[in-house]
């Protein structure tokens, strides 16, 4: 058994050699070592001549390691010239840079200045890290990118040079261009001729009616308000309406005429309203009672009938009233049910009348709902051709008509003063 043993050492010693020489095979060469390269050194050189043993030499106090030749630095002014002997070397010990002075005497001929270019005299600031903007001096073509410059000193000899505008050039403004007029000397101005045509007709509802075009032939809807009598829109109220609406005006107020001038004035049309008409009046009673209206508001193109429809409570009121409007050309608007005479008493003396399609706030509606109102209006007018609406100057119905107007008019229907709905043929 002790036999055994042994012969089984030798044999795991054996193999484990044998492993190791195989594995060597695989193992990659050493590098060889390089051969120290000789250098043959000419006979008469004495490069292998031994040295004195002397004391090592050291630089005194002011002197510089080294020294390097420089060419001199260019100056324009010609006295400088023996600065150029006095600067021939460099130290290199020293960081600073040399500051560089160029002067323009008077003498130098004008420098050819290219329209691309920009000078600028004085000091150039370098863009500090508060986010000054950089500006790029003497620069055309493309721009290319560059390492920042050093401060450098410019001198001028002129003290009056413009300084360096850092605010964007203001566009001139030319003083004194003649202006082409609008019609020419030789043409006769034809819109002044017609607006004191206007002024001059006896009719009320040319005479008081405002500017208004409808190139498009677009259908209208008008919008009358009507304002209390102790009640005058602000200007600025009245700044907002950008379109065309009629005012209502209660002629038994006090100042109904001062009232209806200031919104006659600011571009608007102006009605009065028929309450001074009381039910069961007489012909006489009806034109008496028109008569006072038409002296207190006298810049109304026409009247608006009472909700109640007093113009049609009776044939001797719808007779009268028609023959009194045939005489001063006062527009007739009232309310849309039962017979309707008045507009039929119009229609035979040929007054202009129309009819209210709607009241937008008769029970206190809200913004949106009056809105609503507004665009159910518009889509009537571009059935029938034209709508009327009537409305109180009260909050909501003045915030609802304004923003109707510039947010949900519908652009197939157009604004219009109330002249220009009773002057359509019928």
């Amino acid at each position: 058994m002790g036999k055994g043993l042994i012969w089984g050492l030798i044999w795991g010693w054996v193999v484990a050699l044998l492993g190791l020489s195989a594995a060597s095979l695989y193992l990659p060469l050493p590098d060889a070592v390089p051969t120290s390269a000789s250098v043959e050194v000419p006979a008469a050189s004495e490069f292998n001549k031994a040295k004195d043993d002397t004391e090592a030499m050291m630089p005194k106090d002011g002197d510089t390691a080294v020294e390097t030749a420089s060419p001199a630095p260019v100056t324009s002014n010609g006295d400088d010239a023996a600065a150029s002997d006095e600067t021939s070397s460099l130290d290199t010990q020293s960081a600073a840079v040399p500051e560089v002075t160029l002067d323009s005497p008077s003498d130098m001929p004008a420098p050819n200045v290219n329209d691309n270019e920009t000078f600028a005299s004085g000091p150039v600031k370098l863009p500090s890290e508060e986010g000054d903007v950089p500006f790029l001096l003497g620069t055309s073509g493309a721009a290319t990118e560059e390492p920042a410059p050093r401060l450098i000193q410019i001198d001028t000899a002129t003290d009056d040079a413009p300084a360096l505008n850092t605010e964007p050039a203001a566009p001139s403004i030319a003083i004194g261009v003649p202006v082409e007029p609008l019609v020419s000397q030789s043409q006769t101005p034809t819109a002044p001729v017609v607006e004191e045509a206007a002024a001059a007709d006896p009719r009320a509802l040319v005479r008081n009616a405002v500017k208004f075009e409808n190139p498009d032939d677009k259908p209208l809807v008008s919008i009358i308000l009507i304002t209390p009598p102790d009640q005058t829109l602000a200007a600025t109220l009245l700044d907002a309406f950008s379109f065309p609406v009629t005012f209502a005006v209660d002629p038994n107020d006090p100042q109904a005429a001062e009232r209806a001038q200031i919104y006659h004035d600011a571009g608007f049309e102006v009605v009065f309203l028929a309450n001074g008409i009381q039910t069961g009046a007489t012909a006489q009673d009806v034109e008496v009672a028109l008569e006072a209206s038409i002296g207190m508001v006298p810049v109304a193109v026409g009247v608006l009938d009472t909700t109640e429809g007093v113009l049609n409570s009776s044939r001797d009121i719808q007779a009268q009233t028609a023959e009194k409007f045939s005489i001063t050309g006062h527009g007739l608007i009232s309310y849309e049910g039962g017979l309707n005479g008045s507009s039929r008493e119009a229609d035979k003396l040929d007054v202009k009348n129309t009819s209210v399609f709607r009241v937008l706030d008769a029970e206190g509606e809200a913004a949106n709902l009056i809105k609503r109102y507004l665009s159910r209006a518009a889509f009537r007018a571009g059935q029938a051709g034209d709508v009327v609406v009537v409305g109180q100057t009260n909050a909501n119905t003045l915030q609802a008509v304004i923003e109707w107007s510039l947010d949900e008019r519908p652009d197939e229907i157009v604004l219009a003063p109330i002249s220009a709905v009773l002057s359509l043929p019928r």
